[in-house]
Order: C-alpha cells, then structure tokens, then sequence
C-alpha cells in the first residue's frame, strides 16, 4: 500500500519551461540591448580602419627614415591616392637640378621596397609638404623625402573616413612622425 493519495502526488509535480510573457520580455531586451550595441560596433570598425592606415603611414615613414640612415641614401614615400596605397623605395633616375619640380617628377623611376594598400573609404584629405623639391602631382601623388642624416621634409597629412580625421605630421629636424586624431 502506498503511503501517498493521487492528490499529494500531483501537488509534488513542478511546471517545467516558461511563459509565454517570459519569452516575449527576454526578446525585447535582447532587442533592445543589440540595437545599443550594433552602431557602437560599426563605429569602432570605422576607427579601427582609419587607425590602421594611420600606422601603416607611419610605419613606412620610420622604416623610409631608418633605411635611409642606414644606406646612406635618399628614400621616398609616395602616396598614390588614386590607386589607394603608399610606397617605398629609391629613387633611380634623379636628375642633377632639385629645385625642377616637374621634371624631378616625370623622370621619377621609383625602385619600391614596400608597398601598402588603404583600406576602402580613407581619403587623404589634405596634403601639404613644406619642401621646395617635392610637390603634388595632379592631385594624386603625394611625395615624402627621407635624407640620409635623418632628416625629412615636413609634411602634413589628413587622412579622412566619413566624419573622422586623423592628422600625420613630421618633424624635419629629427624625422619623426606624429599623429593626432582631430575629430
């Protein structure tokens, strides 16, 4: 004989799973959460994006600057913001007259070392380059000498993604190079 009746064996049962409303409130907050979440992630692709650019510039300008030392002879770093990346090497054909631009230009025969690609989206947005012997090109290419005793011209580089600008300076004394996130 059992010492349990039918009834006490039913009030012992526990209701497994949840309710309909418990189902429906996990789901809007769920949804509420990944809406706050989503564009935050987003954002910070587009940082990392121009971040990265920012220190593959840099990275060649150091390595343009050291190389240089090193050889004992003049690099560049050319930017081509139509083709989308940056550019190291020796200058192979120079002619004897520096202050020439344009014909230092047509007869550049770059021997690249490195090239770097930007990622889709960054525009350079402003190029200023304080030497005499290096200019823009049609708007396209961008010129950064490196010198054998460490010196550089001075530049001034924005790169721009949407709404965000980082800016690339040097110093033309020592060479180095620095950034500054603007907006």
């Amino acid at each position: 004989m059992s010492y349990f009746t039918t009834k006490q064996i039913h009030i012992k049962k526990i209701k497994k799973g949840f309710t309909l409303i418990e189902v429906i409130l996990s789901l809007v907050l769920i949804l509420l959460i990944s809406s706050l979440v989503v564009p935050n992630i987003s954002q910070s692709q587009q940082n990392f994006k121009l971040i990265s650019s920012t220190k593959n510039i840099e990275k060649i300008c150091k390595f343009a600057r050291g190389m240089s030392i090193l050889r004992e002879k003049e690099l560049i770093v050319v930017i081509n913001s139509n083709k989308q990346n940056i550019s190291v090497g020796e200058v192979n054909n120079k002619t004897n007259d520096y202050f020439d631009n344009e014909l230092l230009l047509k007869q550049i025969n770059l021997n690249e070392e490195i090239v770097r690609n930007l990622p889709k989206g960054i525009e350079i947005d402003e190029f200023t380059n304080e030497s005499n012997t290096y200019t823009i090109l049609d708007d396209d290419y961008y010129y950064i000498r490196f010198y054998p005793n460490g010196h550089c011209d001075a530049f001034f580089l924005n790169l721009k993604l949407k709404d965000k600008i980082i800016n690339i300076s040097s110093d033309p004394i020592s060479g180095k190079i620095f950034s500054k996130y603007l907006q």
